[in-house]
């Protein structure tokens, strides 16, 4: 079986931790029995879709795809106390021909108590188990490998904002009817899901109302969504699992977004969980909480001074867990009460380490923070920013070359000032402690902003490029804070461990996704350390098992192809197109290349990638060749075109003498702060201004019938014209935007573009694209790792 490398197969007993309000269930008193090894039990043949099991089997299933016509599970078990072994075979729902965001069904639906689904793969579904009402079930030595993802319209040259999931609606199981999952569990208590493997598809595990429940040792990495997501879900346990790589929205240095990808998800009012020693590292979050909807009062006839009181993702414990090299945050937790953050490791998470806006009590203690917030936005960045929150303890933590140890503060947000949670709750920035904790090499070590009453006592600071930067109303706060017992007790006392140690030797199974070292944890795949591994395909994260085709920013008449992987790419297949294509292969890069010889035309093309002879070792893709003649005039615009103003396009119309006329074949011009001159344009022209100047590009060219976009990434100004109407209007000083218009053609005829385009000052840049409005698709066919 796939992967098996990297699970411990173990079982121990059971946590018990308090219920909550939204978790009424009973505490199981024993942990599910694990039934033994099925010796003498009926075989069933599963050949079709609607296959009903009602008591204990070995499955024999076809070895060809079994789509599940009417969405309610090729397999349905119901009824108690049974157990399925696949039998080390696989359920196929499609073949791998099939795009991963066109697959449908569900594999295995289970309904009734003590279920066992062990020993098998699931492939080519949307979901592969779902299991509703289904107490103390186990799933065990489980695989599920290229099911449903979404096609995802972000590259490595820019973000589309379609991309961003949307985890806010959940109690009519929207996440998994719009984003698929692994296995999807609803209204259950006491489950065991342990072994499970996934890889390439979007969500791991789901649980949706469901309390008691341990999920421990497995390997939910690699996806595009979620690794293990919790709605409404209490006092379970979550631990000793790797959820790597769980991310999109992510080009390194280009963007870095997360698009609220994570390692592990923890929305609407999911309390009392634990979770320790799971690594979730290069993660849009490695943890991302949200009280929730409900718990905000955004629901109608929500009474603001009872119902939202102290609601949210309460007292969870996040314990000894890896959340290195986010692309946003390691761990946000937002709008929640006395959650616990004790241990864990925050390695160069690209905004900040912890992101506690408007929590409350929460602690922070132990931790390890190195390198966070190289990628911050405005006052969002460094280790720990907690906006609008009260009461933090964070003490005994780590520090060093962060930009900033830690931030609180407050400021005018009156739209959610206006939210019930927050009318109940109060959203002022107080109360917090900040002692015992190390700085080393931080450019600010703490930051307050209207943050009175907080305490900051027995701190070490060394070369720290600003101790303390406080406002007035901070800094006279400092001299006055009350000191309560507790807090007088958390000053006198170091965090003690000996409660979390004893924790950590009942939790179940064995072996670790994370190795304790020196006490703090470490991520077992540190040696992919650092957000350069993150690479992103057109349905997720590059694996580092199964190639994958990559595409490389360049020219508009040249596409590059990165195959990833140790398999070199072996030949090239081109199809489709309206003019001559001419493909290469660099060895010394496993790169393929791909151009049009025919000059002055627009074509699309399908390009077969091949590392093999057999059928699925190859990546089709596919993409849109320009190849112009374009002609391009520069120069420097007259002081009164760019006096209070922006330049009036009829200069356009009248050139002046000094006009430097340079040919391309593609507009992609990254001038950045150099200008002209920063771009390789021939000839060079001894007069290329930096700034201040003007660009008038024309060419003609061959379009095909169909709809096209044309799209533009710019600053300065732009407007494009076709055939002298005008398609793109950007006429405006603004920073780099993304512009896009459609244009239709009915019949294969020459059309006339013209690009005019200023630039004033400082950094500067022009690319223009044409694509099919129907966006060209990549479509992988992975090989097994």
């Amino acid at each position: 079986m796939i992967l098996r490398h990297l699970i411990v197969l173990a079982f121990c007993t059971q946590i018990s931790v308090v219920s909550t309000a939204f978790c009424t269930r009973d505490v199981p008193q024993n942990p599910p029995q694990i039934a033994p090894a099925i010796v003498e039990v009926p075989q069933i043949v599963v050949a079709d879709d609607n296959v009903r099991i009602t008591s204990s089997c070995r499955l024999i299933l076809a070895p060809r795809p079994l789509i599940d016509a009417d969405n309610n599970g090729v397999i349905q078990i119901e009824g108690d106390d049974i157990t399925v072994d696949f039998g080390g075979q696989t359920l196929i729902g499609a073949d791998d021909k099939t795009p991963q965001d066109e697959l449908r069904g569900i594999g295995i639906v289970a309904h009734g108590k003590r279920i066992t689904i062990r020993n098998g793969a699931v492939t080519g579904f949307r979901v592969g188990i779902s299991a509703t009402n289904c107490d103390h079930a186990l799933f065990e030595g489980m695989e599920f490998i290229r099911n449903f993802a979404q096609r995802l319209a972000s590259n490595t040259e820019r973000e589309n904002a379609k991309d961003w999931l949307s985890p806010q609606k959940n109690d009519n199981s929207e996440w998994v009817s719009q984003y698929g999952a692994a296995i999807a569990v609803s209204d259950s208590q006491g489950i065991v899901i342990r072994e499970i493997a996934v890889r390439q598809g979007q969500n791991g595990i789901v649980l949706s109302r469901v309390s008691n429940a341990q999920v421990y040792n497995c390997d939910a990495s690699f996806l595009s969504g979620w690794g293990i997501a919790l709605w409404r879900s209490c006092s379970n346990t979550i631990c000793r699992n790797s959820l790597d790589f769980c991310i999109r929205g992510y080009s390194h240095t280009i963007y870095n977004r997360g698009q609220d990808s994570a390692g592990i998800l923890c929305f609407e009012q999911s309390s009392d969980n634990i979770f320790m020693m799971n690594s979730a590292t290069h993660c849009g979050d490695g943890f991302f909480g949200f009280a929730g909807r409900e718990a905000l009062g955004e629901s109608a006839g929500v009474d603001a001074a009872t119902s939202n009181l102290g609601q949210g993702c309460n007292r969870n414990l996040i314990a000894l867990n890896d959340f290195s090299d986010a692309a946003a945050h390691g761990v946000e937790t937002t709008f929640s009460f006395d959650n616990r953050i004790f241990r864990n490791r925050f390695d160069r998470d690209a905004i900040c380490g912890i992101w506690g806006g408007y929590s409350q009590r929460l602690q922070i203690r132990g931790n390890v923070f190195r390198a966070t917030g190289d990628t911050g936005v405005g006052g969002e960045n460094g280790a720990i920013n907690i906006e609008h929150g009260r009461d933090a303890l964070i003490t005994d933590n780590v520090f060093s070359n962060n930009s900033a140890g830690i931030r609180l503060w407050w400021d005018e947000d009156a739209q959610l000032a206006e939210l019930p949670w927050s009318k109940a709750n109060g959203v002022d920035s107080t109360g917090s402690v900040i002692t015992r904790n190390k700085f080393k090499g931080e450019k600010i070590g703490v930051f307050l902003r209207a943050s009175p009453g907080t305490i900051i006592e027995s701190n070490t600071m060394t070369n720290v490029g600003i101790d303390i930067d406080a406002d007035e109303s901070s800094r006279a706060g400092l001299k006055t804070a009350p000191k309560t017992p507790r807090i007088v007790a958390v000053l006198a006392q170091p965090s003690d461990w000996t409660e979390l140690n004893a924790l950590e030797k009942t939790l179940p199974g064995t072996g670790n996704a994370v190795d304790i070292v020196d006490g703090m944890p470490v991520s077992k795949r540190s040696p992919l350390a650092g957000r350069t591994a993150i690479v992103i395909g057109e349905f997720g994260p590059y694996d580092f098992v199964a190639p994958m085709a990559v595409y490389e920013p360049g020219p508009t008449n040249m596409n590059r192809w990165k195959l990833l992987g140790s398999q070199p790419i072996k030949f090239l297949q081109a199809s489709e197109g309206t003019a001559d294509i001419r493909t290469d292969i660099d060895p010394t890069t496993n790169t393929a290349s791909v151009e049009t010889e025919t000059l002055g035309h627009l074509t699309n093309y399908e390009l077969g990638i091949f590392w093999g002879q057999a059928p699925n070792q190859v990546q089709r893709v596919r993409g849109t060749l320009l190849s112009a003649n374009w002609r391009v005039d520069i120069f420097s615009l007259p002081e009164s075109a760019t006096l209070g103003a922006m330049p009036d396009p009829a200069i356009f119309n009248h050139l002046p003498k000094e006009t430097y006329r340079v040919y391309v074949e593609s507009l992609t011009f990254p001038f950045g702060m150099g200008g002209p001159d920063s771009v390789n344009l021939m000839p060079k022209s001894p007069t290329a201004p930096k700034d201040n100047f003007g660009l008038l590009a024309t060419t003609t060219f061959s379009a095909p019938p169909g709809d096209w976009i044309v799209q533009t990434d710019s600053d300065d100004g732009v407007r494009v014209l076709l055939d002298g109407k005008i398609l793109i209007d950007h006429w405006n000083r603004h920073g780099t935007t993304i512009d896009q218009a459609i244009f239709s053609m009915t019949e294969q005829k020459d059309v006339t573009m013209t690009v005019l385009y200023f630039e004033l000052d400082g950094a500067a840049k022009l690319d223009l694209r044409v694509l099919p409005a129907t966006q060209t698709k990549v479509i992988p066919k992975p090989i097994a790792p």
